[in-house]
């Protein structure tokens, strides 16, 4: 049996992708403005998975609040982690991911190396790539 997420697979993470796990966290590759669906929005690509994760305002504020900063180019190498939860939006109730928890670790230089370890939900491994130093050389 094929199901409809298998057959078009998204670029973006969802909260069916969770399978059941309460949350995950990830490591931040880079976390750019980008265009969605005519607005600009920061989205979040991680060390652990090649979907990306498009910021709410809510979410990209509460991160803010965590990391004790507004600028994301300096967010690369926090930890976030991402919760499924239930939320009602304009009268339906829909599964949305909310982010609930944001740090850097204590050894902020070490990250962990695309490509050696299997996709945080289930998919094949990150492609390895450049460094992040210049985010402008990470192939999106």
């Amino acid at each position: 049996m094929t199901k409809i997420g298998d057959a078009y697979p998204s670029k973006y993470l969802k909260a069916d992708d969770f399978q059941g796990r309460p949350n995950v966290t990830l490591t931040v590759k880079a976390a750019p403005l980008e265009d969605s669906f005519g607005e600009k929005k920061v989205v979040l690509y991680f060390y652990e998975t090649n979907k990306a994760f498009t910021l709410s305002p809510t979410n990209a504020r509460i991160i803010m609040q965590f990391l004790e900063d507004d600028e994301t180019d300096r967010w690369t190498g926090a930890k976030v982690t991402l919760t499924p939860v239930k939320r009602q939006i304009a009268g339906q109730v829909k599964q949305v991911i909310d982010v609930t928890a944001a740090w850097f670790p204590q050894g902020r230089a070490e990250m962990p190396v695309a490509g050696q370890q299997a996709d945080a939900f289930g998919g094949p491994p990150p492609p390895s790539g450049p460094s992040v130093a210049g985010q402008d050389d990470i192939p999106f």
